[in-house]
């Protein structure tokens, strides 16, 4: 596979009527789920991480974040009511209680 630095295909695009990527794509969709975990709530993790995280499921990638570990209360609770996942103010705690495939370390 040839590096299109984040485009879609030619063949893809035109061809296939998909300009932005997001057509269905069977071998992605059937993939067992991910369960995605964040260590640290901040504006990177709010800006970078979790919009690149619901990208990946416009691509069919089936992904979900669950829990964020972060002490900070304001910041926990936010990305928990936007995000549908827990809030953890310890990520001892989170990483022991959820099960995870993956966690993203957004945190100084």
């Amino acid at each position: 596979m040839r590096d299109l630095y984040g485009h879609s295909p030619l063949d893809k695009m035109f061809a296939g009527a998909d300009v932005y990527g997001t057509g269905y794509e069977p071998e992605r969709a059937e993939r067992s789920p991910l369960r995605i975990g964040l260590i640290g709530a901040g504006g990177v993790a709010q800006s970078k991480w979790l919009p690149a995280l619901a990208r990946l499921r416009t691509l069919w990638d089936p992904v979900r974040v669950v829990a964020v570990a972060d002490p900070s209360p304001a910041q926990g609770h936010k990305v928990e009511e936007i995000h549908g996942c827990r809030w953890y103010s310890d990520h001892g705690r989170m990483l022991r209680d959820e099960g995870l495939d993956a966690v993203v370390v957004s945190s100084p």
